[in-house]
């Protein structure tokens, strides 16, 4: 999408919308603890309005629902870092920190499953949500890349 007028406040529109859609699922008989939030990263949005509704992820939180967040190889990213999607790793896991910071309710839809699981179990280890025993020693066979 490159319509940057589409939203007069992108992200008080996503919050109308999330609104509008939780009433209509709730006539319908969908119970609220069966729905998770999709902010919808660069769903018609503008890498700028994407960013925009990231960075005040705080407020789809007041919903008080999981929140998925599908941020891997997004256009956003490649718009920060000029990128191609599949050298968007860093990238992916910088927005993925960053969301952390605010949730650990949060869904993530992945690409790269090992190097985000990495990230998490590092991120887990430094925050104290995981412990690393003084009696671990990382393996000598891992201490160096090979010599080419």
């Amino acid at each position: 999408l490159t319509d940057a007028n589409l939203y007069e406040d992108v992200v008080a529109d996503v919050l109308s919308f999330m609104d509008e859609r939780m009433e209509w699922l709730s006539a319908a008989g969908v119970s609220r603890e069966q729905l998770i939030v999709d902010p919808g990263p660069d769903f018609a949005k503008t890498p700028a309005q994407t960013v925009e509704v990231l960075q005040k992820i705080s407020q789809l939180l007041a919903y008080h629902r999981p929140v998925l967040f599908p941020v891997s190889r997004k256009d956003f990213i490649g718009a920060i870092t000029g990128r191609p999607p599949r050298e968007r790793l860093a990238g992916t896991l910088a927005a993925i920190a960053h969301t952390l910071t605010l949730t650990r309710s949060g869904i993530y839809r992945v690409h790269d499953i090992e190097d985000v699981r990495n990230f998490l179990d590092v991120w887990d280890v430094l925050q104290g949500r995981s412990q690393l025993g003084a009696e671990v020693l990382l393996d000598r066979n891992l201490w160096r890349a090979p010599k080419a």
